[in-house]
């Protein structure tokens, strides 16, 4: 019976093992991640680089369509009112594009709003900092560049 008691109760008994001293049970301070920003960017150039690289990234995935215009241009605008809402961290044009396309957004194409608000924040990142999400499908920071250069940007 005493084998039987122990078989039960030994497994349970380790629950309850104090932790290691040496893993940290809980992050004591927050991190703290400084914010991208575009502030350093040419607001009306990268509208254009957002607009243009949107479409074509749209048309690639899918098929060309006539919306595809339609949703650059108001992603490019949707960035230019975060713009000058006085907004310049990622994160906030972000929230501020997304939800600005979902009031009018086409029926007519193959992905959602907040689809092409997340591409457009990761063409920002790409601009602003030169990083670049490998899963990401935005152009590199280079690609960009080069493209802002044909909108009258530099470099």
């Amino acid at each position: 019976m005493r084998t039987a008691a122990l078989l039960l109760v030994a497994p349970a008994v380790h629950a309850f093992v104090a932790p290691s001293t040496t893993a940290p049970i809980a992050r004591l301070a927050p991190l703290q991640v400084a914010p991208i920003t575009v502030a350093a960017l040419d607001d009306a150039v990268t509208a254009k680089v957002i607009s243009a690289e949107l479409q074509e990234m749209l048309d690639r995935e899918w098929i060309e369509q006539d919306c595809h215009v339609v949703i650059g241009q108001n992603a490019a605008d949707a960035y230019l009112g975060a713009r000058a809402k006085g907004l310049d961290d990622v994160g906030s044009i972000l929230q501020h594009v997304g939800e600005q396309m979902t009031t009018d957004f086409p029926v007519d194409a193959y992905v959602g709003p907040w689809d092409c608000a997340n591409f457009v924040s990761d063409t920002l990142v790409a601009l602003a900092s030169g990083e670049r999400c490998e899963c990401s499908s935005a152009p590199t920071a280079a690609e960009l560049e080069a493209r802002a250069a044909e909108f009258g940007g530099s470099s």
